[in-house]
């Protein structure tokens, strides 16, 4: 498999892990010349031991990114030494990053919030179940954290038109509070009011772009897609 970026992700790039942490890795390859031009499909790759590994082929991670993903778009922005494999194609997708961005996070960073909130208020069945942490708590500390940092990088993004995987030290010392149980509940859901009224009435004024440039990224797909062809070949 042609992997061309890899990287940490998770707690770990958001600068939240703990001793009990576990090593989250994503990246990107490019398919074979028969996946591109043949019968042969192309699929995400994943396996979970020894880590959680998912590979994405590069136009289904270039699509999911686009929509501004939460799980996908930050991958472009971790800290470099987040970063376990970046080749020369992998460099020109990451140089590219800021042609994702646009007001779509909004809509994608409220709308994952939203679900997220309904877990913990039981409305939705549970991603995942976190029944020690429940217990030990009273509700899934996990998935809170989630929640306030979902919304804080989605306002952070939309008021600044800048985005940022890495958290604030200030902010990871409040994900690390609520993940450890040092936050009420209903805290939590107060603070995560008080940030998707801030992320509305930010929106208007956001310096971001209505939508990302989606013709740049097509031609850096289409470029780099060529590379894997017919890698000999000069492209424009």
């Amino acid at each position: 498999m042609n992997i061309i970026y890899a990287v940490i992700t998770g707690s770990h790039a958001y600068g939240t892990a703990t001793e009990t942490s576990d090593l989250d890795i994503r990246g990107v390859f490019l398919p074979t010349e028969r996946q591109l031009l043949g019968f042969e499909p192309v699929q995400s790759v994943s396996r979970t031991e020894p880590h959680d590994v998912t590979y994405y082929p590069l136009r289904q991670f270039a699509e999911m990114a686009l929509s501004a993903n939460p799980n996908i778009l930050e991958l472009l922005f971790v800290e470099r030494e987040h970063i376990l494999r970046m080749d020369p194609l992998g460099e020109e997708l990451r140089k590219a990053r800021e042609a994702f961005l646009s007001r779509r996070i909004y809509r994608s960073y409220r709308g994952f919030a939203h679900t997220v909130r309904k877990r913990l208020e039981g409305k939705k069945p549970p991603s995942a179940l976190r029944n020690s942490l429940i217990e030990t708590h009273g509700y899934d500390t996990k998935e809170a954290a989630h929640l306030i940092r979902v919304l804080r990088t989605g306002l952070e993004a939309v008021k600044t038109g800048h985005f940022r995987t890495f958290r604030p030290e200030g902010e990871r010392d409040e994900l690390l509070a609520i993940r450890a149980g040092k936050v009420p509940l209903e805290k939590v859901l107060l603070l995560a009011d008080a940030l998707k009224k801030e992320l509305d009435e930010a929106l208007s004024r956001s310096p971001l772009p209505e939508e990302p440039d989606a013709e740049r990224v097509e031609n850096l797909i289409i470029r780099l897609h060529r590379r894997a062809v017919f890698p000999g070949a000069a492209t424009a």
